[in-house]
């Protein structure tokens, strides 16, 4: 006679909002199938997930890199619209470089039709309702998500960490 044994871990939850607020229905992280190009038209496979929902437009990278963007559009179509940059990377000697990872799928998902996604463009694109990257620092992880009051992000220190080695780098506006 031979026993199996199943074992089942506690799935992800996000820790509780500051100000207890539930996670915004309409704000969502988008996997990058393929959809998303740079400004000379190159794929960005780097990029794994783009948010949308709300302002400014996040830019999901490996290697634990954000870049936040803000588009200043004008209704004039002879002028070229603005976009605003901002990189939000980690630096120190303990730093990590995790890949993003989401949960929370969502109920809908989204189709890219452009034209660099071929004839059937990007269809059925996943949405999810938060990100994480774990351990970016040991016993510490970044989450990102969106409640009422707009975007954030959230550093969690575990049992071991040291928020000491917490450093954030900035390149941009």
């Amino acid at each position: 006679m031979s026993a199996t044994l199943l074992a089942f871990g506690q799935p992800p939850t996000l820790p509780p909002d500051f100000y207890g607020e539930a996670l915004r229905e309409a704000y969502g992280f988008w996997e990058n199938t393929g959809w998303v190009r740079n400004t000379d038209g190159d794929p960005e496979p780097d990029i794994k997930y783009v948010t949308e929902g709300a302002s400014p437009r996040g830019y999901i990278h490996r290697g634990a890199k954000i870049s936040l963007v803000l588009a200043d559009v004008d209704t004039s179509v002879s002028t070229m619209d603005t976009l605003h940059r901002l990189d939000i990377g980690f630096m120190g000697e303990l730093v990590n470089a995790p890949d993003p990872e989401v949960t929370g799928l969502k109920n809908q998902h989204k189709n890219f039709h452009l034209p660099w996604c071929g004839p059937g463009g990007r269809t059925l694109v996943p949405g999810y309702q938060w990100m994480v990257y774990r351990d970016i620092y040991p016993n510490i992880d970044m989450y990102m998500y969106c409640g009422s009051r707009g975007q954030k992000f959230m550093l969690v220190i575990r049992p071991g960490g040291n928020p000491a080695n917490i450093r954030l780098k900035f390149n941009g506006h």
